[in-house]
C-alpha cells in the first residue's frame, strides 16, 4: 500500500495563524516541511482517511488529486477531521459528474452528524433511512466499535480510541488483501489494558504504526500522546504481539505548541528510535 500524508498538524495547523510563538514563526521563516494542514491520509490514490477541512490546499499543493476516490473511513467527527462540505465538491453541484460512487465507513454517530449537516442538500433520491445518498454519490458504511468491514480489497477493523469522549473515535487497523497491516492511530491518548491484546487476537500484527503524537514533548494528556506515551504505548503494543521489533514507526498530528521544527524534529524521533510524517510523505508498506 501506498500512504500519501495529506496533511499531519492538530487542529489549529502548523503555524497556528494566531500565534507568535517561536515554533509558529519558526515555521512561517521557514516554509517547506515546516508548514502542517490538519490530518488527512490517502492510500493508493483510492482510499481517503478523514474528509478534512484541508483536503483542497493539500491536492492542490501536492498535486494529488482525490479524482479516483471511492473508498474512505472517517476517525471521528472534531471538526478539524470532517468538514461536510467535500462530500458537495465532488457532484454535480460544482459541475463533477464523473466522481467514483464512494463507499464510506463510519461510525454510528459520524451516520447521524453527515444526515444532520447534509440536510440542506439531499434530493428526492436520497434515502436516510437505507444509508445511500445518491445526489452525492455515497453510500455509509456503518461500522461499530471492534467491526471489521470491507471496502473493495481493504479490510478496516475499527478500535475504539481513548478520545473525544461519546463520540464514538477510533483508530483504524487497515490491510489490502492478505498483504501487510498498518495501524493509523489518530487521534488517540494510551489504550486501556487489554486493547493490544484484543488487536492480536483478532490477527493483526502491524508492519507500520502511524501514530498519535499532537504533545509531544510534554508529559500527559488525556486525549493525546506525547513523545514519551507514544513509545510506551508501541511496546505495550509488541509485548500483546500487535507489533514487533521491525515495525515501522511514524509520528503524526502535531500541535505547534510542543513539537519542534523539521531539523530538531527528525533528530530527536531519530534518538529514540521512529520516524516523523510531513505534509506530502509517501512511505509504502
Amino acid at each position: 500500500m501506498k500512504i500519501t500524508f495529506l496533511g499531519t498538524a492538530a487542529a489549529e495547523g502548523y503555524p497556528d495563524p494566531f500565534c507568535r510563538c517561536d515554533n509558529c514563526e519558526g515555521a512561517r521563516r521557514i516554509g517547506g516541511k515546516a508548514l502542517r494542514k490538519r490530518a488527512s491520509a490517502l492510500i493508493d490514490d483510492v482510499f481517503l482517511i478523514d474528509f478534512g477541512p484541508d483536503l483542497l490546499p493539500a491536492s492542490q499543493i501536492h498535486n494529488v488529486p482525490l479524482t479516483g476516490v471511492e473508498y474512505a473511513a472517517q476517525t471521528h467527527p472534531h471538526d478539524d477531521h470532517f468538514f461536510f462540505g467535500n462530500f458537495i465538491h465532488r457532484t454535480d453541484r460544482c459541475l463533477v459528474n464523473d466522481a467514483p460512487r464512494l463507499q464510506y465507513a463510519v461510525s454510528p454517530w459520524v451516520a447521524r452528524q453527515f444526515k444532520v449537516e447534509g440536510a440542506g442538500y439531499f434530493r428526492d433520491e436520497d434515502d436516510l433511512g437505507s444509508k445511500h445518498f445518491p445526489s452525492l454519490k455515497v453510500d455509509l458504511v456503518v461500522q461499530d466499535a471492534w467491526e471489521t468491514v470491507t471496502l473493495g480489497p481493504y479490510s478496516i477493523l475499527a478500535i475504539p480510541a481513548e478520545h473525544a469522549p461519546g463520540r464514538q473515535a477510533r483508530i483504524l487497523a487497515i490491510r489490502k488483501g492478505d498483504g501487510p497491516a498498518f495501524l493509523y492511530g489518530t487521534d488517540t491518548a494510551p489504550m486501556p489494558d487489554g486493547v493490544w491484546e484484543r488487536v492480536a487476537k483478532e490477527g493483526w500484527s502491524f508492519d507500520l504504526v502511524i501514530m498519535d503524537h499532537t504533545h509531544g514533548t510534554e508529559k500527559n494528556s488525556s486525549v493525546h500522546h506525547s513523545s514519551e506515551s507514544m513509545l510506551l504505548e508501541v511496546e505495550r503494543m509488541k509485548q500483546a504481539g500487535a507489533a514487533t521489533g521491525s515495525t515501522r514507526i511514524i509520528a503524526h498530528h502535531f500541535a505547534h505548541h510542543s513539537n519542534p521544527l523539521p531539523d530538531e524534529f527528525d533528530t530527536f524521533a531519530g534518538e529514540r528510535g521512529y520516524e516523523v510524517a510531513w505534509d506530502g510523505l509517501v512511505v509504502n508498506v
